[in-house]
């Protein structure tokens, strides 16, 4: 069997627990249009289903178990509720396992088992210090203090996802899109919604490597700090796959949530205490077997050790793939343009939508980070580039210089076109409103690419502000060199992470001098 959703919750009123399960798990029966009844106890069948409950108690705590096992056409699908309470303290567990018929087949997505939600409308419940919620959360900027407040709780265990607003949906859009997201993880997460002043408020303090804008979405993990040492495992998914993809985008979500959910162990007291009591279905009693009660504990301790070892190099997959999403999403959005583009030109009966695209003066690409570097120099006139060749070089010896040097030449000729377009006809905006406003026919980046500025925690600390300054010339800055804190991420996270910083001096000397092109400069995430 495998496990496919673990949600683990303490509710808020003991003393109705097992009777208030009984009864929303018969409700839960009903809506599903399963023929059965839920006995006091023992098992019952009907057709393709059946259902198991068992009660066990001792003198200081009592428990409860439901199993409903359904077999379907892709093999057999288990529901478990548990509850069990110990003086004041209680839980309720829900399991949901799945048993293949085919393991080489495609097997359905499993979601949210409806009993879950049932549960915690019924009692006002925590994991760890999140109270549980069904829907998604609102915030404004008076709002952006408690979020913080939960994001940082050293106490938390849930995730929170934060999906911020773009410009381009309404309130009522985004919550619509807030609410897919979170039906695919009741149980396991909350979900809140920023507006734009709560979005702008948000980043102030989260800085650059962890804050979520443009309607993209972020999944914080428990144990955040700020600035993070891994901002990388609290992955992000970019709003264009959010707002084009939006259940795509809340599957690659729940995938992620559901992964930490079900690598948690059972709560310490069915460990400890209830595994051993007789009656529970799928347990062995007491006086069956002992010692593999106590193996079946080991075992569990030994592969949550494995999970950790293995969660590295999850989050290097995860991010990989969205990193491919919003390659693909930016290619499918650039051909379907280009389409548009050639029927207009054949309606208005131009042949040159049949013609190939002809060669141009400038290269349409680079083949390394040293050759973006260098066709900057000789083709770029409003970009000056510092004396970085060496860091540049040393990107190539990675496997993926050749991506990075590509992008990186695309961000060298948007800023060479934001440069044109500000000191001709006087565009009004700094690089990052260029990207976003993505004028006709020029060259830009995705908008989460430009950071124009760093954390307060780099901003203040003299040795990474020194790392980051550069020289200019002196009719730049009478010093001779500045603090180049607006940069280009050509990856969001793990190592080396190439950025490109720079200094827009296009308001005076109408250049903007690139200072660096090479692996990320420490700071306190890095250091």
């Amino acid at each position: 069997m495998t496990l496919v959703y673990r949600a683990v919750v303490a509710p808020g009123s003991p003393s109705e627990l097992h009777g208030g399960v009984r009864e929303e798990f018969a409700a839960w029966l009903k809506n599903q249009a399963l023929t059965l009844d839920l006995p006091l106890s023992g098992t019952v069948e009907s057709g393709n289903a059946e259902l198991t409950v068992a009660e066990a108690s001792d003198s200081e705590v009592s428990a409860l178990r439901i199993v409903l096992s359904e077999e379907q056409a892709a093999g057999r699908l288990v529901t478990t509720v548990t509850a069990a309470s110990a003086g004041s303290v209680s839980w309720i567990w829900v399991d949901v396992e799945r048993l293949a018929n085919d393991p080489y087949a495609r097997l359905p997505e499993v979601g949210v088992p409806g009993i879950a939600p049932a549960l915690l409308n019924r009692w006002v419940s925590k994991s760890g210090s999140t109270t549980l919620a069904t829907g998604p959360t609102p915030v404004d900027a008076l709002g952006v203090g408690d979020l913080l407040h939960q994001l940082t709780d050293p106490e938390r265990l849930a995730p929170l996802i934060v999906m911020s607003r773009d410009r381009y949906a309404s309130p009522e859009m985004a919550m619509d899109r807030a609410d897919l997201i979170q039906d695919r993880v009741v149980g396991l997460a909350n979900v809140f919604v920023l507006n734009a002043d709560a979005t702008t408020a948000l980043a102030d303090v989260l800085g650059p490597e962890l804050q979520v804008t443009g309607g993209a979405v972020r999944t914080y993990m428990g144990g955040l700090t700020i600035p993070d040492r891994n901002p990388k495992r609290h992955g992000q998914i970019a709003g264009s796959l959010v707002a084009g993809q939006t259940a795509a985008a809340a599957n690659r979500i729940q995938r992620q949530v559901t992964q930490h959910a079900v690598s948690q162990r059972p709560p310490q007291l069915y460990r400890e205490r209830i595994a051993s009591l007789p009656g529970f279905p799928r347990h062995l009693n007491k006086g069956q077997d002992d010692e593999l009660i106590v193996e079946l504990i080991a075992l569990e301790a030994e592969r949550d050790q494995l999970v950790g070892q293995v969660a590295g190099l999850r989050d290097e997959v995860e991010y990989s793939a969205l990193q491919l999403d919003e390659t693909e999403a930016e290619l499918d959005s650039a051909q379907a343009r280009v389409r548009y583009l050639e029927s207009r030109l054949r309606a208005a009966g131009d042949r040159s939508a049949h013609l190939p695209t002809p060669a141009t003066a400038v290269p349409e690409s680079a083949d390394s980070c040293a050759d973006a570097i260098g066709q900057a120099r000789q083709y770029l006139d409003n970009l000056d580039i510092g004396d970085t060749d060496f860091f540049a070089g040393q990107l190539d010896t990675h496997v993926k210089s050749s991506s990075w040097g590509k992008k990186a030449w695309r961000a060298f000729r948007a800023m060479q076109d934001y440069a044109d377009l500000k000191t001709t006809v006087g565009f009004d905006g700094d690089f990052l409103a260029y990207c976003e406003q993505s004028p006709s026919a020029l060259t830009m980046i995705p908008e989460g690419w430009v950071a124009l500025r760093e954390s307060e925690s780099t901003d203040n600390n003299p040795k990474y502000r020194g790392a980051r300054t550069f020289p200019v010339p002196e009719e730049v800055h009478e010093d001779e060199s500045v603090y180049m804190c607006a940069h280009i991420k050509l990856e969001a996270g793990g190592r080396p992470a190439p950025r490109i910083h720079f200094f827009d001096d296009t308001a005076g000397t109408g250049f903007i001098y690139v200072g660096y092109f090479g692996e990320h400069l420490p700071n306190d995430q890095t250091n």
